[in-house]
């Protein structure tokens, strides 16, 4: 049955048990950003508030009504009944806390004293913020109170603090506002300063997928990539089908939960942005600024076990080497603070970084410094394994591999460079001037401590440079030579 029948078939068995209702109204309301539990930043003076309104996004709004409530009321059958959606919220009636507002819980007992209430608090997390109306019962939310509650002549007062978790309401609005950022965007390619535009682009996504979050706390990158496909088809309704890696053109969340801090990145095309949310508040929690715009690369959050953060990202380019960095973040009062940051290059399907518990293990290649090769041929590979505490790396073990070339690569570099050669850096050099490109290797091991090495060059098709080398600690050339290839 279509969800929207079962939700008439439910408002008509709600309205039947209601046996009278009052609207509460008038309603006057002021914005402020939250600075720390009890603490707020005014952004201005009480105003009236119509009956439909919206709040900006990352604000807490307060709102102060009165009703009246006939005497003949039965206390035991009086409630305050707020309709609303994606929204949390404490109700307090004269200043005193009073019950707790969720989606599964829009109703509660008015107090047989009486009393006033006076602030609403509306903390919102999407990038426009929520539609609250006020008056008599409409569709989509409501204020008032209801002969299922209270009796008293006098006046109540209440406060209600209402989180705004998610921007999930008004999703057609959001994807008709994405659609009309990106095109604005165009082919604009993202720089190292913010564009406010692709900002809010990110914040759309970021809010919605916190909503997602907020309703089923089990959501899996499955269902995001599902909620997604409407963003992917917008874009690709503006721009096509073609997808240049350096413009805004696909979109990605990751998420990540530890107890009540949830992380999520969002990427449009090569920029991305991370933010932190503390469910409990659904506060935002502060990350350093250069995780808030990273251009060009994809981040993927990660918490540790002592609730630590570590952030993994891609770098977005052309061909089949990439680069790999990780951001280790230690959690703070207000937020996360920047520990250490690492790059290391990596192949397409080889390398990056990897977390069990609290170890990491990071795979990447090291480039050679005195020849290139093909983007696919993964030399010199490496293997980092690091212990993290409280966001702090520790390496345990990093292991190289093919020391042999490592070592050889290295004196190649010395010979090139050296000023005063030696007898075997003039050979070397009278075979090789300038930097080439290495096509294939071999290294065998002989008798006696030494290592033969086969290299060959791009610039040599006819044979190969053979080095002689004694292994072991201390290991040095012996010789280089030509030598021919057989036919």
């Amino acid at each position: 049955m279509d969800h929207r029948i079962i939700r008439a078939k439910l408002d008509m068995l709600k309205n039947l048990a209601v046996v009278e209702s009052r609207p509460v109204t008038p309603w006057r309301g002021r914005a402020a950003h939250h600075l720390r539990p009890g603490e707020y930043e005014y952004l201005d003076e009480w105003g009236s508030v119509p009956d439909t309104s919206r709040w900006p996004a990352l604000q807490t709004v307060f709102l102060w009504g009165t009703v009246e409530v006939p005497h003949e009321w039965p206390v035991e059958r009086t409630c305050l009944t707020f309709d609303f959606e994606n929204l949390e919220g404490l109700l307090s009636i004269g200043e005193r806390p009073w019950a707790g507002l969720d989606f599964g819980h829009h109703r509660a007992r008015c107090r047989d004293e009486g009393g006033e209430f006076e602030k609403t608090r509306c903390c919102s997390v999407g990038t426009r913020g929520l539609e609250w109306r006020t008056g008599k019962r409409c569709r989509s939310r409501n204020l008032g109170v209801t002969v299922m509650c209270r009796r008293s002549s006098m006046a109540i007062i209440a406060i209600l603090v209402l989180t705004l978790t998610s921007s999930i309401l008004h999703a057609e609005d959001q994807l008709l506002r994405f659609q009309e950022l990106d095109a604005k965007l165009g082919a604009t390619v993202p720089g190292e300063n913010p564009n406010p535009t692709a900002i809010e682009v990110l914040e759309i996504l970021i809010g919605q997928v916190y909503g997602l979050i907020h309703q089923n706390p089990r959501l899996i990158d499955g269902q995001i990539r599902e909620a997604l496909k409407p963003y992917d088809e917008a874009i690709r309704q503006n721009k096509g089908e073609v997808y240049p890696v350096e413009e805004y053109r696909w979109v990605s969340v990751s998420a990540a939960r530890h107890g009540n801090r949830v992380a999520i990145s969002a990427n449009y095309g090569p920029a991305s942005r991370l933010a932190v949310f503390d469910t409990s508040t659904c506060r935002r929690c502060k990350v350093p600024p250069a995780l808030e715009w990273l251009v060009p690369w994809h981040q993927f959050p990660v918490f540790l076990p002592d609730g630590g953060l570590m952030i993994k990202s891609d770098r977005v380019m052309q061909g089949n080497r990439i680069g790999s960095r990780v951001d280790f973040l230690t959690r703070v009062a207000q937020g996360y603070r920047p520990i250490r940051s690492m790059e290391r290059i990596i192949i397409l399907d080889y390398g990056g970084a990897e977390v069990k518990g609290n170890r990491m293990t990071l795979v990447s290649i090291d480039e050679s410094r005195s020849f290139f090769t093909s983007a696919a041929t993964p030399l010199f590979g490496r293997e980092e394994v690091y212990v993290v505490r409280d966001g702090v790396p520790s390496l345990i073990r990093d292991t190289k591999l093919q020391p042999t070339l490592r070592f050889l690569d290295q004196w190649m570099l010395q010979a090139r460079a050296a000023g005063r050669p030696s007898r075997l850096q003039r050979q070397f050099k009278r075979l090789i001037s300038e930097e080439v490109m290495l096509t294939d290797y071999q290294i065998r091991k002989l008798v006696g401590g030494r290592i033969r090495v086969d290299v060959g060059l791009d610039t040599i098709p006819a044979g190969r440079i053979r080095f002689l080398l004694r292994g072991g600690t201390n290991c040095r050339v012996l010789s280089v030579r030509f030598v021919r290839q057989r036919r």
